[in-house]
C-alpha cells in the first residue's frame, strides 16, 4: 500500500474516537438514562390483565396477616366480613411487582403504593380505603402517619374532588329507542314477541336501572323469590350487600310501576314476559342470565357492558359514559320532570318511604 493511501486511511482508533466524540451528556448510557427515568414504584403498564402474578387468595392471606397480629381467631372471622378483597388484591398486586412483602407494610412502602395508584388515577375516597385497609396488616399506626396524612393533603390540593359528570345524556333518547324494538311484522303491531332475546334483556335492563336509578350491581342480585307482583307494581326485595347497604340505612324497595299508558315502556310487564320466557332456560334464580348458551348467571359487569352496548347503538359516546351514568341521566331527567329531589330528602332524613308516592320517581321517567 502507498504512502499516501496509508495516510488516507483512518485507523480503528480514530474512527472509535471520532464516533464517541459527542459531548459527555449526549452519549446514551442505558444503566444512568434507565435510572434516572425509573419511578419510585412500578410503571402503570405493568399491572395488566397480560401479567400473570402469583394467585391471590384473599381469605387465607388476610387470615394469615391477622395471626401474625395475635388477633383471636374467631374474631378473625367477623373482621373479614368488613373488609374489601379488591383493595387487598391491590396491595398484593403491587407487592408483587415492586417486590414488597405482603405482610408488612411500612410507611414508606405505604407511600409508594398510594403514590402509585394516585398516579393511575385512583380517586381520593378509593386511596383513603386503601390507606385504612392497609393499616389493619401493620404492626404500627401507620395509617395515622404525619407523612401519609400530608400525602393526603397534597392528593387533595393536586386532584380535588369533583363529580364525574357536569352534563349528561337526555333519557327521553333511549325511551324512544327502546321504543322502536318491538315491531311485528304481522299485523304491524308492536309486541314483546317481535323481540330477540338478546333485544329483550338489554331493554327489561335499561327500563329496570332508568326506572330505579339504582347500579349493575343491584340488577346483578335481583332473584326470582324477591319479586312479588302486585296490582299496580312489581315491588322487588335486595336482600343482599349491596354498595348502598349501611347500618343505618334501610335497603329500599324497588317498584317498578305497571304503565298502561304506553305498554311499549310498561317494565313491569317486559319483567314479567322476560320471566316466561327464560323459564325454561335458566339454572338460576338470578333474575338476570345471559343471552347466549349455556344461559348462566351474570354479574354487574356484564350488566355494565349491556348498558353500554344500548347506550352506542343511539350514538351516546360511550368513551365519555359509562354505564353508571344511567343512574346520573335517569336522577336529573326525574328531578326536570317532577322536582324529585324534595321527596329524596324527606325520605333520606325520615328513613321510611311513602308508599302513596312510592311509584312516583319511576312514572316521572316514563311520562317523558
Amino acid at each position: 500500500m502507498s504512502e499516501i493511501a496509508r495516510r488516507r486511511r483512518p485507523n480503528q482508533l480514530q474512527v472509535r474516537e471520532a464516533r464517541t466524540s459527542r459531548p459527555v451528556d449526549q452519549r446514551p448510557n442505558k444503566r444512568t438514562s434507565a435510572s434516572a427515568s425509573e419511578p419510585a414504584t412500578p410503571p402503570a403498564q405493568t399491572i395488566s390483565p397480560k401479567t400473570s402474578p402469583p394467585i391471590f387468595n384473599s381469605r387465607d392471606s388476610i387470615i394469615k396477616a391477622f395471626e401474625m397480629k395475635n388477633v383471636p381467631r374467631a374474631s378473625i372471622e367477623i373482621l373479614l366480613a368488613s373488609l374489601s378483597k379488591a383493595t387487598y388484591k391491590q396491595w398484593w398486586q403491587f407487592c408483587v411487582l415492586s417486590k414488597e412483602d405482603f405482610y408488612k407494610p411500612t410507611r414508606n412502602r405505604l407511600l409508594r403504593f398510594l403514590t402509585y395508584s394516585s398516579q393511575n388515577n385512583a380517586s381520593y375516597a378509593t386511596l383513603n380505603t386503601y390507606r385504612s385497609a392497609i393499616s389493619l396488616l401493620s404492626l404500627e399506626k401507620i395509617g395515622e402517619d404525619l407523612m401519609i396524612s400530608r400525602l393526603f393533603k397534597g392528593i387533595e390540593k393536586i386532584k380535588p374532588p369533583r363529580p364525574k359528570y357536569n352534563f349528561t345524556w337526555d333519557v327521553s333518547i333511549v325511551l324512544n329507542y327502546l321504543r322502536s324494538l318491538e315491531r311485528s311484522i304481522e299485523l304491524k303491531l308492536r309486541t314483546l314477541r317481535s323481540l330477540s332475546f338478546p333485544d329483550l334483556t338489554y331493554k327489561a335492563v335499561m327500563l329496570i336501572i332508568l326506572c330505579t336509578a339504582h347500579r349493575a350491581q343491584t340488577l346483578a342480585n335481583i332473584k326470582l323469590s324477591n319479586i312479588k307482583s302486585t296490582e299496580k307494581s312489581l315491588e322487588i326485595r335486595i336482600p343482599d350487600t349491596i354498595k348502598t347497604t349501611g347500618r343505618t340505612r334501610y335497603q329500599q324497595l324497588l317498584y317498578l310501576p305497571k304503565y298502561p299508558h304506553d305498554e311499549s315502556l310498561c317494565v313491569a310487564t317486559v319483567i314479567e314476559y322476560y320471566i316466561n320466557v327464560t323459564k325454561d332456560l335458566r339454572s338460576s334464580e338470578k333474575l338476570f342470565i345471559s343471552t347466549v348458551k349455556p344461559y348462566k348467571e351474570i354479574g354487574s359487569q356484564t350488566i355494565s357492558r349491556w348498558i353500554k352496548q344500548v347506550l352506542c347503538k343511539i350514538g351516546i359516546d360511550v368513551s365519555l359514559f359509562s354505564g353508571h351514568s344511567t343512574r346520573h341521566a335517569a336522577t336529573s331527567h326525574a328531578f326536570e320532570i317532577q322536582q324529585y329531589s324534595k321527596y329524596q330528602v324527606f325520605t333520606k332524613f325520615y328513613n321510611r318511604l311513602i308508599l302513596p308516592e312510592n311509584n312516583s320517581f319511576a312514572l316521572a321517567i316514563l311520562e317523558s
